[in-house]
């Protein structure tokens, strides 16, 4: 049902916001006609305590905690971020440390480390960038790289 709908059957004029509520509630009745749900709107709303407000109202508060949690979603998603962007930095300056830890002591398993960090051609750009000799197992990946699709 549609905004314009309610209000002419009901005769009420709501904002955007009380109507995303009614029709929250209007979803929630399955099968209830439009007419009848508008109805019982009616009959409700003159009653102190009636149904519809109780239900309106419980609405308004779960609206209320979907956005509490939404909130503290987006706390989580930017504090994952983080986590993420450090734990990242971290591998790279681990990667870097391994890889001049492996030349300046010509360590193969320092080597293997720094690569499976790096990933091998991360490995080789920085060794490239760092300035170092490559060996004969560096030329090998340099060539493996190069000609692998």
């Amino acid at each position: 049902m549609l905004q314009k709908e309610f209000e002419e059957r009901t005769k009420m004029q709501v904002n955007p916001a009380e109507y995303a509520t009614i029709e929250r509630m209007y979803m929630a009745c399955d099968n209830l006609d439009k007419d009848e749900f508008c109805k019982l709107w009616l009959e409700n709303q003159k009653k102190p305590n009636g149904l519809v407000k109780g239900l309106f109202q419980q609405v308004k508060e779960l609206d209320g905690d979907v956005k509490s949690y939404e909130s503290a979603l987006n706390n989580l998603q930017t504090q994952l971020n983080e986590a993420k962007e450090a734990h990242e930095k971290f591998v790279s300056d681990m990667g870097d440390w391994l890889l001049i830890q492996s030349y300046e002591n010509d360590d193969d398993a320092l080597r293997a480390k720094a690569i499976e960090l790096l990933g091998e051609k991360e490995f080789i750009i920085r060794k490239l960038n760092y300035g170092y000799e490559t060996s004969e197992k560096d030329r090998q990946l340099l060539v493996s790289l190069l000609t692998t699709k």
